[in-house]
């Protein structure tokens, strides 16, 4: 008689055989479980699509038995219905994109344990007002936080190595660098003494920002760093464009590698425009003697 279990049995590990000497990628199969979606692993659980219906939002930190460890790539992107989500410690990884676009995200909880948080994780969550980084994490990610309008602060947790805050801006853990200055700020900001950094991108959005001063310790600014507007704001669930108040781009007068004229930046020979303030009023004339305009310099001007 033949034996139809051990027939199958073989077929299968004979097809196993076969993807691993073709290369093939052996697909987890996705679950549900819930209002998760999740695929499994060896003892651990990556959530990988939701479909609740928003409020707020619980991870949980166990799925059949299994840890959740992960959220992966776009999991929530534009569940606009969210209004607040809570990570378990068990989560290290937040993948990219993960909750970008959730427009009605108003707060997030991160716990200790998180270790990655992915490109664009929290892109255009314009509700969002302010966020901890725990103390765990040891990379946040240079566009995790663009297009959050009502962002006013973002702090790191007392303990972590990788970042600090100071009066919500982030910086490196070692105070040279600015990372990013949340896009909800508003008025004048004056960049710390000692600062000798400053991150591409870093002040991106920041279209309620009315001046910047850069300090004489900064010898290095990033591309883009600057384009302060327009942002995107919501008006009644409609996204408009905000026009930028930046008017001013001043440098301290010591500073052997910048200097501003007019409100705009310059590289310190004056060869180089480097930016011009998006709210500067009326015309602006580049100046004879600049050899080199910046891509991003009259950027949304």
């Amino acid at each position: 008689m033949r034996n139809c279990r051990f027939d199958r049995m073989t077929g299968f590990f004979l097809a196993l055989l076969v993807a691993a000497q073709l290369c093939i990628p052996v697909v987890a199969l996705a679950e549900q479980s819930g209002d998760f979606t999740y695929t499994a692993g060896s003892g651990t659980v990556t959530i990988t699509d939701y479909k609740g219906r928003g409020g707020e939002v619980t991870i949980p930190a166990q799925i059949a038995g299994r840890a959740v460890t992960a959220i992966g790539e776009n999991a929530f992107k534009d569940c606009a219905s969210i209004t607040k989500i809570t990570i378990p410690g068990s989560v290290a990884a937040i993948g990219g994109g993960a909750f970008s676009g959730c427009a009605g995200l108003a707060a997030v909880q991160l716990s200790e344990g998180l270790e990655t948080i992915g490109t664009s994780a929290f892109n255009g969550c314009v509700k969002l007002t302010g966020i901890t980084i725990p103390s765990s994490v040891i990379d946040a990610g240079r566009s995790t936080f663009d297009g959050c309008t009502a962002l006013s602060a973002i702090q790191a947790g007392s303990g972590n190595t990788t970042y600090k805050s100071v009066d919500g801006v982030l910086y490196d853990r070692s105070g040279i660098e600015l990372i990013r200055c949340p896009e909800g700020r508003r008025g004048a900001f004056e960049i710390p003494g000692g600062i000798g950094v400053i991150a591409a991108w870093a002040f991106s959005g920041c279209a309620g920002l009315t001046s910047i001063a850069i300090p004489e310790s900064v010898f290095y600014i990033g591309e883009g760093a600057f384009v302060c507007g327009p942002a995107w704001a919501m008006n009644g669930g409609e996204a408009t464009a905000a026009v930028s108040s930046l008017k001013s781009i001043s440098v301290d007068a010591k500073n052997p590698s910048y200097n501003s004229r007019g409100g705009a930046l310059y590289d310190e020979a004056g060869s180089r425009l480097i930016a011009v303030p998006q709210g500067l009023a009326g015309s602006f004339t580049v100046p004879a003697g600049v050899r080199t305009v910046d891509s991003f310099a009259l950027a949304c001007c």
